[in-house]
């Protein structure tokens, strides 16, 4: 599997995906090239080739100078407003604005507190010229504040969680119906959108999730109202089954660095010993379903970073780093590209992990706990793998679940711990945090259980991020740990 197939091959899927669905319905426009390439972290060539395609198939139109538009239309009675989709997915819907609810708030409120004043001035500038404009323009400034503020957080994956949850929202479609209208102006419990806004100028995160959660709240009920009742106006239209989802990676990985960042991970945890030879090629190439080419790839950056000594006919031998080859890699554009990523999943995870637990802790029974404690007892994985495996089975909310899966993906523990010695000291500190997190598990103190499994990620953040800082890793500083 060549990189431009697999990029190539993942924008394509996530395009066509959004427009046969009616999520990008007929006639709506796509951003620019240069917002795809941003968005997705894919190169400008990519993006046209993609386009190129959509546009032979029938899907879009491209003009020079104009957006491109979406020309694919099912003939269908519902399919023009949207209807159609969003009481095929009513469920999901729900599910959709119930998580937004869940984590923005957190995610705002964390953003915030890495405004500068420069920003602050001008985000209160603009909520000040927005008062004198229309309810659907301020709606507009402010939504734009709230992707800016994401961008200034130095994680893509804050603006990217957002980004999707508003795609699958349906947002447009609700604000143009009369009744969510009627429903909206009757339940409304905060000021205006704009009063929600400007919580973000106090960075007082207390306020900030107040507010929020205030908002969220009531477009909640407002949207459960709405489905219900078109679904009563509309009996004949059936739900299916929920198809949300979303990736971490977003392009940013190639397929050959996945693999030799698994590779890495079970040498360090031991399934692959020091001494010993890594299957052949073509049995690699079979076991992570790729051409033998892309697994020589792997490989080649396996011996880069020091795991792995490629010999003629033998094979690739498991070898273990010396001291210089950390700070040697910090010279590598992929693995710098690639730890920035990591910290980026695990502040995340920190900022979203208690809301998870919390909302999952009602759900593990003392049945569930007891096959947890026996999984803990057989597996080779961290106990704070296990915890976190037992809270994403628990989850009833299937977005907030992918969000979580997803963001746990590019957390490869034993690939880092192999890096950096001082970190493997560490391992024993989450060991101790993740016994405490059961034991609060076992007692049924939700608070105390969600707190040690947020301190447990809150505390690889920090070695991991000051030993790269240490090392030559600059941009690491950008990445803070939240309070």
């Amino acid at each position: 599997m060549k990189q431009k197939q697999t990029l190539f091959n993942y924008l394509y899927n996530n395009l066509h995906d959004l427009i046969v669905s009616g999520r990008l319905p007929y006639g709506s426009k796509l951003p620019s090239i240069s917002e795809l390439c941003e968005f997705y972290n894919i190169g400008i060539r990519t993006v046209k080739d993609v386009l190129h395609v959509l546009k032979e198939e029938g899907y879009i139109s491209t003009h020079e100078r104009k957006a491109t538009t979406v020309v694919y239309n099912i003939h269908s009675k519902f399919k023009e407003d949207g209807l159609e989709y969003v009481l095929e997915h009513r469920q999901e819907i729900i599910d959709v604005y119930k998580t937004i609810g869940l984590i923005m708030p957190v995610i705002f409120s964390f953003a915030a507190q890495i405004w500068d004043e420069e920003d602050l001035q001008l985000c209160s500038q603009r909520l000040k010229e927005s008062e004198d404009k229309s309810a659907e323009e301020r709606e507009r400034i402010c939504t734009r504040i709230f992707f800016e503020l994401l961008d200034k957080s130095h994680n893509p994956l804050l603006r990217d969680i957002f980004s999707s949850l508003e795609i699958y929202a349906r947002p447009v479609f609700f604000v143009n119906y009369e009744k969510y209208i009627n429903y909206f102006n009757l339940e409304y419990t905060f000021k205006s959108i704009t009063w929600v806004a400007s919580s973000l100028l106090t960075r007082d995160k207390s306020e900030i999730e107040y507010r929020f959660g205030l908002m969220y709240d009531t477009v909640i009920n407002v949207i459960e109202k709405t489905l219900t009742d078109l679904a009563l106006k509309y009996p004949e239209i059936k739900e299916m089954t929920p198809n949300y989802t979303w990736s971490a990676e977003l392009g940013r990985d190639h397929c050959y660095t996945q693999i030799a960042r698994d590779l890495i991970n079970k040498i360090s945890l031991g399934i692959y010993p020091v001494g010993s030879f890594l299957p052949p090629e073509a049995k690699l190439a079979k076991m992570y379903k790729v051409s033998v080419s892309t697994i020589r790839k792997s490989l080649h950056m396996l011996n880069e970073l020091g795991f792995g000594e490629t010999m003629n006919v033998k094979g690739t031998r498991v070898v273990i780093q010396d001291e210089q080859t950390a700070i040697k890699c910090m010279q590598n554009k992929q693995y710098r590209q690639d730890t920035l990523l990591y910290l980026n999943g695990v502040q995340a995870m920190v900022i979203l992990i208690k809301k998870a637990a919390t909302l999952a802790f009602p759900n593990i029974t003392q049945e569930k706990i007891k096959n947890l404690q026996g999984e803990i007892e057989d597996s080779k994985n961290l106990m704070l793998e296990c915890l976190l495996n037992c809270i994403v089975d628990n989850l009833p909310l299937l977005p907030f679940k992918t969000i979580i899966q997803e963001t746990n993906k590019i957390i490869y523990w034993g690939y880092y711990f192999a890096f950096y010695p001082s970190e493997k000291q560490s391992i024993n500190i989450i060991n101790i945090k993740s016994k405490k997190a059961l034991e609060y598990l076992c007692l049924g103190e939700a608070e105390c259980f969600a707190d040690e499994i947020s301190s447990s990620y809150n505390h690889s953040l920090n070695v991991v991020r000051d030993y790269l800082i240490e090392y030559g890793l600059g941009e690491a500083k950008n990445i803070i740990s939240p309070e």
